[in-house]
C-alpha cells in the first residue's frame, strides 16, 4: 500500500518551488521568460504551488545538472543520509540522485516511490541497471529520472509513468538530451526484465516483480 506522505518543512518547500520555477523559465524563455514567470508567480501564486508537475520538473532538471559520479556516503540504508550528501556535494549515480529527488519532493508533500529496473541492454552494457523516481499528484505516478533530466510527456502535457513507457516505448514526448532519449526508448524500457518499487525511503524495503 502506498502511504500519505506527510508535509515537512512546508515553508522551505514553497520557497525552493518558487525559486526552481523562476529559474525552469529563465532558462527555457530567457529574460523574457523569466518576467512573465515572476508576473504569474506574484498573480497567481495559488495556481503555481498547486501544479506538482512544475515542481517534479524543476527538482528533476536541477539534480540532473549535477556531475554523474558516485558519492561516498557511510550509511546508505535509508534514503535521507543519501540525499544530504548529493545536495551537498552536487553530484551522484542514478541511485543516489533517486534517493535525493524523493526526499526533497516529500519534503514538498508529494508522495514518491523509488524504482529500480534490472536486466537492462544498455548503457553499452549487459545486464545493466538503473533507478528512477515515480511522482504521484493528480491520482497518477509520472516518471522522472534524475541522473540524466529525461521524462516524457503526453498529449495533454502530463508526464507519463513507467507503466506507459514499458507498455509503448515510442509514447508520448522525450524531454532532456536526445542521446538519453533514444536510450530510454530503445534500450532502457525494452529490455527490462524485471522492476522493484519502494515507497518508504526510510526502510528501503522493495517489492520485486518480473516484467517479462
Amino acid at each position: 500500500m502506498i502511504r500519505e506522505s506527510e508535509v515537512v518543512g512546508e515553508a522551505d518547500g514553497i520557497s525552493s518551488v518558487v525559486f526552481m520555477c523562476a529559474h525552469e523559465w529563465h532558462v527555457l524563455h530567457g529574460v523574457r521568460g523569466l518576467m512573465r514567470a515572476l508576473l504569474l508567480i506574484f498573480l497567481f501564486p495559488c495556481a503555481l504551488l498547486a501544479s506538482d508537475q512544475v515542481t517534479c520538473i524543476a527538482v528533476n532538471n536541477e539534480l540532473a545538472a549535477f556531475p554523474f559520479k558516485e558519492c561516498v556516503v557511510s550509511n546508505r540504508s535509508t534514503c535521507e543520509p543519501i540525499a544530504e550528501v548529493v545536495w551537498r556535494k552536487k553530484c551522484g549515480i542514478c541511485g543516489e540522485k533517486t534517493c535525493a529527488m524523493m526526499v526533497r519532493l516529500k519534503q514538498m508533500g508529494i508522495e514518491t516511490r523509488y524504482v529500480g529496473m534490472f536486466g537492462l541492454q544498455a548503457f553499452g552494457v549487459g545486464n545493466a541497471t538503473h533507478a528512477m523516481v515515480e511522482a504521484r499528484y493528480n491520482g497518477k505516478w509520472h516518471l522522472f529520472c534524475p541522473s540524466f533530466g529525461v521524462y516524457f510527456t503526453g498529449t495533454k502535457g502530463e508526464v507519463l509513468s513507467l507503466r506507459d513507457m514499458l507498455t509503448n516505448p515510442k509514447a508520448g514526448k522525450a524531454h532532456g538530451e536526445e542521446k538519453w532519449n533514444n536510450e530510454f526508448r530503445n534500450n532502457i524500457f525494452r529490455t527490462c526484465t524485471s522492476l522493484a518499487y519502494c515507497d518508504d525511503e526510510r526502510n528501503m524495503m522493495f517489492s520485486i516483480m518480473k516484467f517479462r
